[in-house]
């Protein structure tokens, strides 16, 4: 049985001909999804505090999900509508590097890991060391901080899984305004990325916005906790419409909706 990765990529291969200019055509849901999913509408609003300034931000040059970002993004997927809201998020160059990969396995007939790995290396590989989704030269940040509400106090995840894959990012908030997002892509093919920001959240009613400081990111081959990190560029500030919702399940999560009205759910961590 074709494993989750190669699931994800064959179904997210009919969206991306969709999302490109393609042809119409039934598409396949994504594989198994991860903890928080995309579209629809935003749930009602959290009480927010007193927003605080943001800094200036930097010269910006391409922005948006890089190729194995993308991945992440579209394995978290179970509709359509999620998989195309990936596909406009994410940066020219990651979003050329992904259709690389589904092209080849749509060249090559794959229907199963080995036959990516022995047909696709090259271009998954290319996929996993893309780094386009970073922002420009950066600026200083937001330096004013705000009292952070208490249901948005904590940290917020979304995670996805597969035999060859696994990701997961983490948003935390600090009462005092303090911002970390903590992400680790582990793949059996070229070890493990870990990245890490710092900075300030302001908060202004149903409006949160994301002021990065520093931006430092590692390579291993085995997740190695001493990793040298690396340095890198900020992106640019990110506002959300934020709210607090509830799943069918009853789990909670963080709703963070961008302006074009798509929406990510962050589930709460222990």
């Amino acid at each position: 049985m074709a494993n989750k990765i190669l699931l994800g990529f064959v179904a997210a291969a009919a969206l991306f001909a969709v999302a490109c200019g393609g042809a119409d055509g039934d598409d396949d849901d994504a594989g198994a999804a991860g903890a928080g999913g995309m579209g629809g509408t935003a749930g009602s609003a959290g009480t927010g505090g007193t927003g605080g300034t943001g800094g200036t931000g930097g010269t910006t040059t391409e922005t948006g999900h890089a190729c194995m970002e993308l991945w992440a993004c579209a394995m978290g997927c179970e509709t359509d509508a999620c998989l195309e809201a990936c596909y406009d998020a994410s940066s020219e160059e990651g979003l050329q590097l992904f259709g690389a990969v589904l092209a080849c396995i749509d060249e090559n007939l794959c229907q199963d890991m080995s036959c990516v790995e022995t047909h696709c290396g090259t271009e998954l590989q290319a996929c996993v060391d893309d780094t386009s989704g970073g922002g420009g030269t950066g600026g200083t940040g937001g330096s004013t901080q705000t009292t952070v509400p208490a249901e948005l106090q904590g940290s917020w995840a979304i995670s996805t899984s597969g035999d060859i894959i696994s990701a997961r990012s983490e948003h935390s908030f600090g009462a005092d305004g303090s911002w970390t997002r903590a992400t680790l892509i582990d793949s059996e093919m070229s070890g493990c990325i870990f990245a890490y920001a710092e900075g300030t959240v302001a908060v202004a009613g149903s409006q949160l916005t994301l002021h990065m400081q520093s931006f430092a990111r590692s390579e291993s081959a085995s997740c190695d906790p001493n990793a040298q990190m690396v340095p890198q560029e900020l992106e640019p500030a990110e506002t959300y419409t934020w709210a607090i919702v509830t799943d069918e399940w009853d789990n909670l999560a963080l709703r963070l909706t961008e302006s074009d009205g798509t929406f990510v759910d962050w589930y709460q961590s222990e």
